[in-house]
């Protein structure tokens, strides 16, 4: 059982990045160095060792299948198990370990990533939209800057997920949220979300150091200012590059994917969806974004 690796995962530091996550999160009790991480997780991954798999990454057909996540997590475990069975490590230690592992960075555990790159291939044009973004790569997204972003980033990306245009939440000041029994409310002007008490915007907002005027997420060249659309875009790009995902990828890919999601669900009346959108439209608002849900969810 083995988990294919091929170039670009190599070129494009995928692997590395698993590399260094495993390292950063070792269960043992004494740090491992890189290289030792790399060679752990190649064997995890089913080689016998980190040159075997870069050896084996040269040849991989591109239409290789992948054993079962749960299958690969297990294989690991019980290769941490070898390695730690003087440690005293408890298992539920190396689950966890192994569980919060982002095997999805790798090529062929990402379906859309991979097909798109064959897409970019194909010269031939379509005239029909592409959902760059499924639900699914929200939720990867999501889980990939919980782990590795801080707290301004985690911030950002819940009012990402909720199909916020940028400019709507970008100029966000401590003023413009309120707590209620239940939520974290972020209005101003027409604009109004709704998050979990426990949301990180509660975190950053709730700094001694802010006053009521501080923008909640200021930019990172002049602080008087907030954030701009342009500094989002190329945080947003960092994302999806290190998920593995669509590179072209940008926040409206996400608010493309939001909205499709939700009208295939059908959980929101179109004039409920159209007011929480802020769309002027609901028909208008349903034809395009169904367009996206029937061409790429």
């Amino acid at each position: 059982m083995q988990v294919p690796v091929f170039p670009d995962d190599i070129k494009r530091h995928s692997f590395k990045r698993l590399a260094k996550t495993f390292q950063k999160n070792w269960p043992g009790t004494q740090p491992i160095q890189l290289s030792l991480a790399q060679e752990l997780l190649a064997k995890g991954l089913g080689y016998q060792g980190y040159h075997d798999l870069i050896k084996q990454s040269e040849s991989y057909p591109d239409n290789s299948a992948a054993p079962s996540k749960t299958a690969i997590q297990f294989k690991i475990s019980e290769m941490i198990r070898a390695e730690l069975s003087h440690g005293g490590v408890p298992p539920k230690a190396i689950s966890s370990f192994v569980s919060n592992l982002p095997l999805y960075v790798l090529s062929v555990y990402h379906t859309p990533a991979r097909s798109y790159r064959a897409h970019a291939a194909n010269t031939t044009t379509r005239k029909t939209p592409i959902l760059k973004l499924s639900s699914r790569d929200l939720k990867i997204l999501v889980g990939h800057v919980a782990i590795q972003g801080s707290l301004r980033e985690n911030a950002l990306i819940e009012f990402i997920v909720t199909g916020a245009r940028s400019h709507e939440f970008l100029g966000l000041q401590k003023k413009h949220i309120s707590a209620s029994s239940e939520h974290l409310i972020a209005k101003k002007d027409d604009f109004v979300r709704a998050l979990p008490l426990s949301s990180t915007l509660a975190m950053i907002g709730s700094g001694s150091e802010y006053n009521q005027e501080d923008f909640l997420f200021p930019s990172s060249i002049n602080k008087a200012k907030p954030m701009s659309s342009r500094e989002l875009s190329t945080l947003f790009k960092k994302w999806v590059i290190a998920c593995n995902l669509n590179s072209t990828a940008t926040p409206h890919s996400a608010r493309v994917a939001v909205i499709s999601s939700l009208i295939k669900d059908s959980s929101l009346s179109p004039s409920t969806l159209k007011d929480l959108m802020l769309h002027k439209h609901a028909t208008t608002l349903l034809n395009y974004y169904e367009s996206f849900a029937a061409n790429g969810s």
